[in-house]
């Protein structure tokens, strides 16, 4: 622990602020703890989790990090053209305050937001170290496991733990609005961990598998027999966890971008690691023996699975939206917006559009979805453009491209990376990583 200390920075301000950023990665599974809830608003007279105005803890301990690196780093290099489109983003979620059908939901939005752009623009600085990056993708990763072994004692035990003060949502078969999946006639819950959705959590460790998976593949001596069996360990953990969220998407995606992050490595290092085999091979057979609960999960649309029609639903609502008010209606009513505009639904479909750029459109207006799209190809265009000449580097590199194809398919079907706090910080930290590699800047002035 004192090493990793030392190893933070050279002054102790530098050491504080940067154990403070990697205690906002390894917590942000566990973000959900509550300081501020408004648990009375109603749509169709049914309680709507996403028309609650909300804050949390992490929010705050994300503010405190980036207030502490603002005094750190008083002279960093910094690339306001990079961030332009984001601050435009927020300068429009304040103007929609003005309108919002509920002007409080839409500021609580805002702040959300906010947070999230702090984030961004201090992890990025920051992850031009490339020590730093590593160090805090292994804290993400600590916490992503803590997450995965959570979701799978859920999954077996059929329960939550009560564990409401970090964030733990109420779930079991019987209880209402809760992810289920039907198999045999029998209802199963899905795992959760200490996050609103198993989706969301899916994400977390498709992250976290997706760098792990990476650095197995590396030359950098020899191993000891233990770090071998440890990373074995840990695929398999984050594997069989991602796999009881039952999240088809993140699953499919998973697979898809890692068989091509393994193949990438393989050209690289001209190795296939045993590690890596044998967690695939044990991951493989876990996914085998789950086939049977997949029985529902593989049908498109039933009374059970209503996801098609759902969706569906979300597109139209967001049609109208958008139609009526194209300056958007402020940053989290869109659930608010879509109930006024189409008042004759069932509750269960007043939920936000299952598509983030649909839905910044929605709650930002055409500007904010044209924002989003220019930051898209910018960062898109200038990270294509980057190549190392280290092989570590480079497979990161290759790392931070295929998670991001996962994100944005991920982005496309759902809407948590835009309608939940929780979201916004995950995919904020890729985003960080993203402009860190396409931005490199001068190197991080040590203090």
């Amino acid at each position: 622990m004192q090493q990793l200390w030392r190893e933070l920075g050279k002054s102790k301000l530098e050491r504080t602020v940067r154990a403070a950023l990697l205690a906002v990665l390894f917590l942000l599974p566990v973000s959900g703890v509550l300081i501020l809830s408004e648990a009375r608003s109603e749509v169709a007279g049914v309680r709507n989790s996403f028309a609650v105005p909300a804050l949390y803890a992490i929010e705050v301990l994300v503010v405190v990090a980036a207030v502490l690196w603002a005094r750190l780093r008083t002279q960093a290099d910094r690339d306001p053209g990079a961030f332009l489109p984001l601050l435009g983003m927020l300068g429009l979620a304040v103007a929609t305050i003005l309108w919002a059908p509920w002007g409080f939901l839409a500021g609580i939005g805002l702040v959300h937001l906010f947070v999230a752009f702090l984030l961004v623009y201090v992890l990025a600085h920051e992850f031009r170290d490339r020590r730093f990056l590593r160090q805090a993708l292994w804290a993400f990763t600590t916490g992503a496991a803590v997450q995965a072994a959570w979701g799978i004692a859920q999954f077996l035990l059929q329960r939550d733990f009560g564990l409401w003060w970090l964030g733990e949502s109420d779930i079991a078969p019987e209880r209402f609005g809760v992810a289920k999946l039907v198999a045999d006639g029998e209802t199963y819950v899905r795992a959760y961990g200490s996050l609103p959705h198993p989706n969301l959590l899916a994400a977390y460790l498709a992250a976290a598998a997706f760098w792990v998976g990476t650095v197995v593949f590396w030359k950098d001596g020899a191993r000891p027999r233990r770090t071998q069996v440890g990373y074995v360990l840990l695929l398999v953990l984050l594997g069989v966890g991602l796999l009881v969220t039952f999240s088809r998407v993140a699953i499919a995606a998973t697979l898809v971008g890692g068989i091509l992050v393994a193949l990438f490595s393989w050209r690289r290092w001209q190795r296939l690691p045993w590690p890596a085999a044998a967690a695939a091979a044990i991951t493989l057979c876990v996914a085998l023996l789950l086939a049977p609960y997949w029985q529902g999960r593989t049908v498109v649309e039933s009374s059970q699975e209503t996801g098609v029609s759902n969706r569906k639903a979300g597109y139209e609502q967001a049609a109208l939206v958008i139609a009526d008010q194209p300056l958007g209606v402020g940053a989290g009513n869109f659930v608010l917006a879509a109930r006024s505009a189409d008042p004759a639904r069932p509750a269960y479909q007043y939920q936000p559009v299952h598509n983030v750029p649909l839905l910044v459109v929605s709650e930002l207006g055409l500007l904010g979805g044209a924002l989003l799209a220019w930051f898209a190809v910018r960062l898109g265009r200038r990270f294509h453009k980057v190549s190392s000449r280290d092989r570590q580097e480079r497979s990161i590199e290759f790392m931070l491209f295929a998670l991001t194809g996962v994100f944005v398919l991920m982005a496309l079907a759902d809407h948590f990376l835009w309608s939940l706090p929780q979201g916004l910080l995950l995919g904020g930290v890729l985003v960080a990583a993203l402009v860190a590699r396409a931005y490199p800047g001068r190197p991080v002035r040590k203090s």
